[in-house]
């Protein structure tokens, strides 16, 4: 064993034989083993031991490698530390913090016993990961590192400060092409940005540098390496490959720079650390700690049901052995991924552990306590093909971790009742974010004040937390024409029957997981779908959104029957796979004709992008073109205490507000009464508000000014009335002159846009989902999937039809909707019969002289011209049909709802439309039931003259827990039942007036309407207040010098530890 000679340069190497990061040792020209704590005037380390040099590997070539045995730190060669001296491999930096010992995994696995089950053994409680599945993650694959000098890093990140630019080789993954382009970073945004030569502007690599993992890895293909950078809490990957030795190790260093720093929130925000929300209670302090009670788990709160979408077996030709780990390939069968029930136990500690429910083995161990409350979120139908099911995502964790992102959990639930208990009570165990000044308010000390304003500190009162939330809308797609017949193998859509073709469909990747998928269109290579999809609560680490247009094969494959045997629910629809490139694993039998990347950042906030957008191949060619609408929301939420004076005067029904704004808005009535139905259903008034404005409403107080109201009705006369008692003549020509139009009025009674009847329309679609299908769900299907030809109309009937057997079933599937609905009276929730018997009463008190069928009009005008006559017609937007009906069965849809309609009306068909006159003996024979079935809607006990607010049983739990959150943990925390944000929905009523109201006149505006203008706009204030105080988002400093050497200490440290 030699020494390195005098003259050679101190490196810095790195030598990785696991997943634990950068393994580093030093040297000095001076003194042998001297470490970088000399850096810090500290004594120097022992001396270093010796290393048998590594053998020669595959993946690197023989002439970059040396051989030999030498000195740990050492240069075994004299010639220059370039791409020519790259020795050994490494697998990634991670967070210094966080840097797993020998002793711990990153993710520990659940190991079968000899006995193919797992024994559950009590052990001493420790820190534990945020997610434990039962297969080992997959060996990393080794790379070689370039040898570079730990001094001048160091000495790279001091001048550099996290600031570099030049030119750039740059891909976004390993399939995506290298590019070329000018590269810098952002010091203001922490991001790294590249500019075109074909543009003038710079576009956003990476929106986010703070607590990135940098590893050096190597191409095999051009037999270089390359920089692969990887944002904090995030699948994303980009691949940096500079041009020359210098240029490699300035962008290292300086990327190095902005390892240590947290990563940012939304608009370059800091999130404010925050305390585990409920914390564990296994050990009691007037207790001995003796070792039983350190064995003792925490209590079970909370045991259920669910069925797990299984991701983790894999397949290969020889058959996948029991107790083996997945290949390193990742080929998935089509039936490897099922769902698979189990039966989940939630603990006091946040732990939720699922366990199978065949043979009772262990399936997965989540930590919620660790994760982000973003890292739970609703997972959208469309991509799983149920209702109702639960994403976590662990690699949005609370805590900067260096294991690689583990799979997500998918769970379904059987009701909308328990998928809003589970999603309540599994984000109560995670950590929300908060925002506020740096020198912010202690958790513990918010927590004490209960929530009083008066008794907080001064920091705490400017706390307030921020929302992201993405919507799309995916219209249509056009494809170019091939270059080659080869590349459009399904193009020939006529060599195959119409229930085999190859179709298209497009999803939605965020932070490359799959969130949402349309419907397979298989008329055209232009597919048109004008689907809409919603993602709420998005983390802040979420920056890209990828949009794929992918292609189905024209034909099932053989083991399609064997596919649904083994419980896949589609067999081989490709709703029920992705193709690898993110979320669940496995291998799609569906092609990627091309995608497109949409970054956040670069859209303006609450404004629409609808756009062109082009679909690259895997080449970077264009391929075609989709027109998507997409838009960004950002909301800066304050405390919910800071909208307690706008509710209670918005609470106050007897003043109008609510329609007095509506009236300055008027452009905006189906945004303001979802905001304002929100705010009143987490109050429980939410009937009693629709009351409020059916009343002013009917009695006309909304279409006059106050000096000039009057109220025509029985209560003419009252105090109410604006009348003079001594004008009996006067009111008597009133009175008549209101006779002749009464019948008119009646008839035109709720059929306008207004609050009231867009609140009514809302409220009657989230209340009466569940009654909708139970009534209507099934007909509805059943004439989808047969698809009847009913045309009745001359003009419109197909040669050779016979029109009278038409007609026979046209009147056969009226009658069987009909059935269904008049039985359903009883079914009808309790909330929406109370409003229909107050619309029936008020009607009937205001028109009643004037127009006897009042009664059954006015409710008939919601319950059927506003629910069930558009449900029949339009069944996907109701949420009956997944898809639109074929034209036939479109067709027959219209026509009953026609029908249902003239009965609603208690009118027949005559000139009009002449041609559906057969159908009024149907309307004749059926309207004394029909009165019948509005009499039962409205016969609600007078007793519950105050609206029903039904708790379901399922709720206490969550309840409960919810009273034992403190104050900071319960913002942002949804409402039961429909998990509504109180606080985000004053945060979106504000906004909604001051934006519409600059285009209105507010200056004549009075009273309470003059209250709440000026409470939007301190609460504005305050929000532009709060969002300038809080802390910004941190950047490299001379003054980080300390955490720069701290990161090389403790990769230093690794290295050392790893070769003991």
């Amino acid at each position: 064993m030699t020494s390195s000679p005098a003259k050679s340069p101190s490196t810095l190497r790195s030598v990785s034989n696991s997943s634990r990061g950068y393994l580093v040792r030093a040297s000095s020209d001076d003194r042998r083993g001297e470490s970088i704590q000399s850096l810090r005037q500290s004594s120097g380390r022992p001396r270093t031991r010796t290393l048998e040099d590594r053998s020669k590997r595959d993946t690197s070539p023989t002439s970059l490698l040396q051989i030999g045995r030498q000195r740990v730190g050492s240069v075994h060669s004299a010639g220059s530390s370039g791409y020519g001296a790259i020795e050994d491999m490494v697998t990634s930096i991670g967070h210094p913090s966080t840097i797993s010992q020998p002793t711990s995994a990153p993710i520990s696995p659940v190991k079968p016993t000899n006995s193919g089950r797992n024994r559950l053994v009590k052990t001493a409680p420790r820190e534990a990961p945020p997610l434990q599945s039962e297969t080992p993650p997959p060996e990393p694959a080794r790379r070689p590192v370039l040898a570079a000098n730990a001094r001048r890093i160091l000495q790279l990140m001091r001048s550099s400060c996290g600031r570099m630019e030049g030119m750039l080789a740059f891909r976004r993954g390993e399939n995506d092409p290298w590019s070329l382009a000018y590269c810098s970073i952002n010091d203001e945004a922490g991001s790294l940005v590249y500019e075109r030569k074909s543009e003038f502007s710079f576009r956003t690599l990476m929106p986010d540098l703070r607590g990135c993992r940098v590893k050096m890895s190597f191409d095999d293909e051009a037999r270089m390496p390359f920089l692969d950078v990887r944002p904090h809490n995030s699948n994303m990957e980009v691949h940096l490959r500079p041009h020359s030795d210098d240029e490699f190790e300035s962008w290292f260093a300086a990327l190095l720079c902005w390892h240590p720093m947290r990563p940012k929130g939304i608009k370059n925000k800091m999130a404010k650390p925050q305390l585990t929300p409920l914390s564990d209670r296994r050990l009691t302090d007037n207790r001995r700690h003796s070792e039983v009670s350190l064995l003792k788990e925490a209590p079970i709160i909370k045991v259920g049901k669910m069925i797990f979408w299984d991701t983790n077996i894999s397949y290969s030709n020889a058959g996948t052995p029991r107790s083996g780990r997945p290949q390193s390939t990742k080929i998935q069968s089509i039936g490897s991924r099922r769902w698979r029930r189990v039966s989940c136990t939630l603990r006091e500690n946040g732990e939720l552990k699922l366990y199978s429910d065949t043979d009772v083995t262990l399936v997965s161990v989540i930590q919620l306590c660790q994760l982000s409350r973003c890292a739970v979120q609703r997972l959208d139908p469309s991509v799983l093909d149920n209702d109702f099911c639960i994403a976590i995502y662990p690699q949005y964790s609370s805590k900067t971790t260096e294991t690689s992102s583990p799979q997500p959990i998918f769970l379904s639930l059987e009701s909308r009742v328990l998928y809003e208990v589970w999603l309540v009570l599994l984000r109560a165990f995670t950590v929300p974010q908060l925002y506020g000044p740096p020198k912010f308010f202690n958790t513990e000390d918010m927590n004490s004040s209960q929530g009083s304003r008066s008794s907080l500190p001064g920091t705490a009162s400017e706390a307030f937390r921020m929302e992201r939330s993405l919507s799309f809308r995916i219209i249509e797609s056009k494809m170019l024409a091939p270059l080659s017949p080869r590349m459009d193998t399904f193009s020939n859509h006529d060599s195959f029957p119409m229930d085999q073709h190859g179709g298209y469909y497009a999803e939605i990747f965020l932070d490359g997981e799959t969130r949402a998928r349309t419907l397979t269109k298989t008329e055209s290579t232009n597919p048109f779908w004008a689907e809409e999809f919603d993602f709420l609560d998005l983390p802040a680490a979420l920056t890209v959104a990828s949009v794929s247009l992918k292609k189905r094969p024209p034909s099932p494959p053989q083991n399609e029957r064997s596919s649904r045997k083994h419980g896949t629910t589609r067999g081989w629809d490709p709703a029920d796979w992705t193709n690898g490139v993110g979320g669940q694993t496995g291998v799609s039998l569906d092609e990627t004709v091309g995608k497109f990347d949409i970054y956040l950042d670069e859209l303006d906030t609450s404004k629409e992008v609808e756009k062109w957008w082009p679909l690259l191949d895997p080449y970077g060619r264009t391929v075609g073109d989709m027109l998507v609408r997409v838009r960004v929301e950002e909301c800066v939420i304050l405390m919910a205490r800071d909208y307690q004076p706008m509710s209670e005067l918005l609470h106050r029904f007897s003043n109008s507000l609510t329609n007095q704004v509506a009236q300055m808005i008027p452009g905006e009535l189906k945004r303001l009464s979802e905001c304002l139905l929100n705010i009143f259903q987490v109050s429980g008034q939410a009937s009693e508000w629709i009351m409020a404005l059916i009343e002013e409403e009917i009695d006309g107080t909304i279409k006059e000014t106050p000096a000039n109201r009057m109220r025509f009705s029985k209560r003419a006369g009252s105090n109410e009335s604006h009348e003079s008692k001594n004008s009996i003549v006067e009111r008597e020509l009133l009175l008549r002159d209101l006779g002749k139009s009464a019948t008119l009025e009646a008839n035109l009674l709720f059929r306008g846009n207004t609050l009231l009847t867009k609140a009514v329309d809302f409220h009657m679609k989230r209340l009466g989902k569940e009654y909708l299908e139970e009534t209507l769900g099934d007909k509805i299907k059943e004439i989808s999937e047969k698809d009847p030809d009913c045309e009745v109309d001359p003009n419109r009937i197909a040669p050779g039809q016979d029109m009278e057997r038409n007609w026979q079933k046209l009147m056969r599937l009226t009658e069987q909707c009909w059935n269904c609905i008049s039985a359903s009276a009883a079914r009808c929730p309790p909330e929406l019969r109370l409003i229909f018997r107050h619309i029936r009463a008020c009607a009937e008190d205001r028109y009643g002289d004037f127009l006897r069928t009042v009664q059954y009009s006015s409710v008939s005008g919601f319950l059927f011209l506003r629910f069930f006559c558009p449900a029949v017609l339009n069944p996907k937007l109701f949420g009956l049909l997944k898809d639109h009906p074929k034209p036939a069965g479109r067709r027959t849809l219209t026509l009953i709802a026609k029908s249902l309609q003239g009965l609603a009306n208690l009118s027949t068909f005559g000139t009009k439309e002449h041609w559906m006159e057969p159908m009024n003996a149907f309307l004749s024979t059926h309207r004394q039931p029909f009165k019948d079935f509005i009499d039962g809607v409205c016969s609600i006990p007078t007793s519950s003259s105050t609206p029903l607010v039904t708790i379901q049983p399922g709720y206490s739990t969550p309840l409960a827990i919810l009273q034992r959150l403190p104050p900071a943990s319960r913002e942002g925390f949804p409402s039961l039942p429909y998990l509504i944000d109180h606080a985000r929905n004053f945060a979106a009523l504000v906004d909604l007036w001051l934006e519409c109201s600059k285009k209105a006149e507010v200056e004549h505006i009075d009273g309470d309407l003059l209250k709440f203008h000026q409470l939007c706009l301190a609460l504005k204030q305050r929000t532009t207040d709060c969002l300038e105080h809080a802390e910004r988002a941190e950047r490299p400093e001379e003054h980080d010098e300390t955490r720069w050497v701290e990161l090389i200490e403790q990769l230093e440290a690794a290295s050392i530890n790893s070769h003991r």
